[in-house]
C-alpha cells in the first residue's frame, strides 16, 4: 500500500517538475500522458492540481513550522545537498497531509519527515487561518448540473421525457439581458435561454450511471464550455477542424449542431496518444464515427499549402492557464465535470511568464489556422480569466493578420469583453463568462471571420487555381518550344489532339493547355512562329 502511494507521489512530482520546465506542455497534457491505473487517475488529478494551486500556502505553513529550514539543512536521513526534486515532492506530500486526503503514506524520507510533523503542521495551518495569514478553507461554489442533448443520438423531447421519468419537472426559464444567472429549484429542470439543447438541474445532482449519459445521448458539459461550438456554428456541409480536440465534448458539440444529416466533416486533431484514445472513444460513443475523424497529430504540423485546403470552419480551444475553473458540481466523479475536467491549471499567484508563453502558443495556433486558403471562420476559446490569453491574443492576431476581423460571437450572451480603450474595436464582440454573472466557470470566446474582399480573391474556379500553379511550373519558353515542334511535325493536326498532347507532355489539365496555347498563338509574331499554320490547329 505504501509503495503504491509512493509511486503516485513520484508521478505527481515528475509532472510538476516537467510543467515548470516546459510551460507550453501544460498540466492537462502531462496528466493525460501519465501511466497510472484507471482507478488512480482521479487521485492523481486531485493531487497534482491541488499541490500546484496551493504551493505558496503549503510552503508558508512549512516555513513557519520550521520544516523548510529542516529540508534546506537536511537531517542524515535526507540526501545532501537537497535537490529541487525533493522540494517538489515536499509540495505534493504537504498537500496530501494538510489539504488533500489528510493521509501521509509513502516510503521516502520526505514522507517520513512530514509524517513526523503532521500534527504540528496542522496546528500551524489552523493558527495562520485564525489570524488571517492564510485564507480559511472555502468550499468551491456549487453550480447547477448542466446537461447537453446530443442531437446525433437524441432530441429535446426525448431528453425531457427521460428527466420527467426521474421526477424532474421542466419549468419556464426566466432570463433578461441584464441577468444571465441560472437558479434551479429542487426536483426542477430548465432549458438554457442561450445555448440550444442545454438544460440545467439542481446543484449536487449526479448523473453518474444514467443510461442516456452512458450511451452518449446526453452529455455532461459546463455551460460556458458550450459557447465555443455555438460561436463557430458551422453549416451542415462545412469542412471543419478542431485543432486541440481531446477529450472531445466541444468537437462533438460541433457535430451535434451540424446535425445527424450533415454532409460535411470534422477532422479532430490531438497530439497526445493517451488523449487521442480518449477522443476516439468519445467520438464512437456520441455517434460521430464516419462523420468525425480523429487525427493523432499536432495541428501546427499541417502544411497549409497542400493539406486541408477545403476546410472552412476551425475550432481552437488550446491549452490555457485554466484560471477560470473555480466552481464545483458537488457530486459524482471527476469524469462528470465533462469537457473541462482536466483544465485545472490555475494558481493563486499567477506565473506571468508561463501565461505569456501560453499566449504566444495560442496566437501562433490561430495565425497558422488563418493560413488555410479555404478557412472563413475561426472560433477561439479559453477557460482563462487572464486578458493575456484572451483580449490580448485577439488584439495580437488582428494586428498580425489584417485580412481577418473579429465579429460578434454568440450575440445573445450578455457578458462581453473587457471595456478598456485598447480593446474598444472588438470588446463588445467577444464573450466572457464567470460564476457571479453567468452561473458557470470562467471562460472566453472570440469569433474571427475572413474579410469579404479576401474571400472573393480566393473564390476562383479549380481550373484557374491549377492554371496559376501550372504557369509557375511550366515556363513560357518551354511551352512555346513544344508548340513549335508540334507545328512542324503535325501541320493539320486537330486542335483537340494538340491540347491533349500538350496536357500530357506537361502534366497539366487540358483546359490549362488550351489557355496556354492561345497565349502562344496571340504572341506568334513576336515569337517568330508561322501564325497561319498555328491558327489551323487552334
Amino acid at each position: 500500500m505504501a509503495r503504491n502511494a509512493q509511486n503516485l507521489i513520484d508521478i505527481a512530482t515528475n509532472i510538476l517538475l516537467t510543467n515548470e520546465r516546459e510551460h507550453s506542455t501544460g498540466l492537462k497534457n502531462l496528466l493525460y500522458d501519465a501511466k497510472v491505473a484507471a482507478g488512480q487517475r482521479s487521485m492523481l488529478f486531485a493531487m497534482v492540481n491541488g499541490a500546484f494551486k496551493e504551493r505558496d500556502q503549503l510552503f508558508a505553513v512549512a516555513d513557519e513550522e520550521g520544516l523548510m529550514e529542516a529540508v534546506a539543512l537536511p537531517p542524515s536521513s535526507l540526501p545532501s545537498p537537497l535537490p529541487k526534486r525533493d522540494f517538489t515532492e515536499l509540495q505534493v506530500v504537504l498537500y496530501e497531509a494538510l489539504l488533500g486526503s489528510r493521509r501521509v503514506r509513502g516510503t521516502s524520507a520526505i514522507v517520513d519527515l512530514v509524517k513526523g510533523r503532521k500534527a504540528s503542521l496542522q496546528k500551524t495551518l489552523a493558527s495562520r487561518r485564525k489570524r488571517g495569514a492564510t485564507n480559511k478553507y472555502v468550499p468551491k461554489v456549487q453550480m447547477p448540473r448542466y446537461v447537453r442533448v446530443n442531437y446525433l443520438l437524441s432530441n429535446d423531447v426525448e431528453a425531457e421525457k427521460h428527466l420527467n421519468s426521474y421526477g424532474y419537472n421542466f419549468v419556464p426559464t426566466i432570463s433578461t439581458s441584464s441577468d444571465n444567472t441560472v437558479t434551479v429549484a429542487k426536483n426542477c429542470a430548465q432549458w438554457d435561454p442561450v445555448v440550444p439543447g442545454l438544460f440545467s438541474l439542481p446543484p449536487g445532482t449526479s448523473m453518474h450511471g444514467d443510461e442516456l449519459v452512458d450511451s452518449g445521448a446526453l452529455v455532461l458539459q459546463d455551460r460556458s464550455s458550450c459557447l465555443t461550438a455555438l460561436a463557430l456554428s458551422p453549416p451542415p456541409d462545412a469542412r471543419c477542424i478542431d485543432t486541440c480536440s481531446a477529450p472531445g465534448n466541444k468537437t462533438m458539440h460541433v457535430a451535434s449542431l451540424m446535425g445527424a444529416n450533415a454532409t460535411g466533416s470534422i477532422s479532430a486533431f490531438e497530439r497526445s496518444h493517451q488523449r487521442y484514445l480518449t477522443l476516439e472513444r468519445r467520438i464512437g460513443l456520441q455517434g460521430g464515427e464516419g462523420f468525425v475523424k480523429p487525427v493523432e497529430r499536432d495541428f501546427m504540423s499541417v502544411d497549409v499549402n497542400s493539406e486541408f485546403q477545403d476546410v472552412t470552419h476551425i475550432l481552437i480551444d488550446p491549452s490555457c492557464s485554466g484560471s477560470g475553473l473555480v466552481a464545483s458540481y458537488g457530486a459524482g466523479t471527476k469524469a462528470e465535470l465533462g469537457e473541462d475536467e482536466n483544465d485545472i491549471v490555475a494558481t493563486n499567484g499567477v506565473d506571468e511568464e508561463a501565461v505569456l508563453e501560453l499566449a504566444r502558443a495560442q496566437t501562433e495556433l490561430i495565425l497558422h489556422a488563418m493560413k488555410l486558403p479555404g478557412a472563413t471562420t475561426i472560433a477561439y476559446s479559453t477557460c482563462s480569466v487572464h486578458r493575456t490569453e484572451n483580449e490580448d491574443v485577439v488584439l495580437n492576431v488582428l494586428n498580425s493578420n489584417p485580412n481577418w476581423e473579429c465579429v460578434p460571437a454568440v450575440p445573445k450572451w450578455p457578458h462581453r469583453g473587457l471595456d478598456i480603450d485598447e480593446f474598444k474595436g472588438f470588446a463588445s464582440k467577444v464573450c466572457r463568462a464567470d460564476y457571479e454573472k453567468d452561473s458557470t466557470n470562467g471562460f472566453f470566446v472570440a469569433r474571427f471571420e475572413k474579410k469579404e474582399k479576401e474571400k472573393k480573391k480566393e473564390e476562383v474556379a479549380p481550373e484557374e487555381v491549377a492554371s496559376k500553379t501550372a504557369e509557375g511550373e511550366v515556363s513560357t519558353k518551354k511551352f512555346t518550344k513544344a508548340v513549335k515542334k508540334m507545328v512542324k511535325e503535325t501541320g493539320e493536326m486537330k486542335v483537340k489532339k494538340v491540347r491533349k498532347r500538350l496536357a500530357a507532355e506537361f502534366k497539366i489539365d487540358v483546359k490549362i493547355a488550351k489557355k496556354r496555347l492561345k497565349e502562344v498563338v496571340d504572341a506568334s509574331s513576336k515569337l517568330e512562329i508561322d501564325g497561319k499554320l498555328l491558327k489551323r490547329i487552334t
